[in-house]
């Protein structure tokens, strides 16, 4: 008997996928998308967006902001929504993906990925902006820089599209 082990996430279909996140606008606001999918993301966000004109009649304006292969996605998915769940924003109008939307800053929701992602654990709230804080003023590589504009408002000319 032959086994062979590997650690490549390309060999490991049975629980791996991506996690994401979307900057999308709905009502007219810029929110964020915590989502997972099997699929690729290339496959995921236009359906996202099709559900999104058959209910509303345009599409909004969307740019996916981090998406990683992982093990366990939907744990890390259901992790980020939970740490959330007092940001989430409830669009007016329903549509496929649109429970795991959240109205809180981007760069807030990006460290807490990038912790949960690499399996570290989140601290309270508090803690995480503290953080974050700390690094904005250290942060040579812009990744965390904060926005122009405020904390929220997100609008293309931002995003440098």
């Amino acid at each position: 008997m032959n086994l062979r082990v590997s650690t490549s996430l390309d060999s490991l279909p049975q629980d791996r996928g991506i996690v994401y996140l979307l900057d999308i606008e709905v009502d007219g606001k810029q929110v964020t998308k915590i989502g997972m999918s099997k699929r690729e993301i290339t496959d995921r966000v236009p359906e996202i967006l099709v559900a999104y004109f058959k209910v509303y009649r345009h599409f909004p304006y969307c740019k996916p902001m981090k998406f990683t292969k992982t093990l366990d996605p939907l744990a890390k998915e259901q992790t980020l929504l939970e740490y959330f769940k007092e940001y989430k924003y409830e669009s007016l109008l329903p549509f496929s993906g649109c429970q795991e939307l959240v109205d809180v800053e981007v760069q807030l929701i990006k460290l807490a990925y990038k912790k949960v992602l690499a399996d570290q654990p989140l601290p309270a709230i508090e803690e995480l902006r503290k953080e974050l804080d700390e690094l904005q003023s250290n942060d040579a590589s812009g990744e965390f820089k904060p926005r122009a504009g405020g904390k929220t408002k997100r609008t293309i000319a931002e995003e440098g599209v």
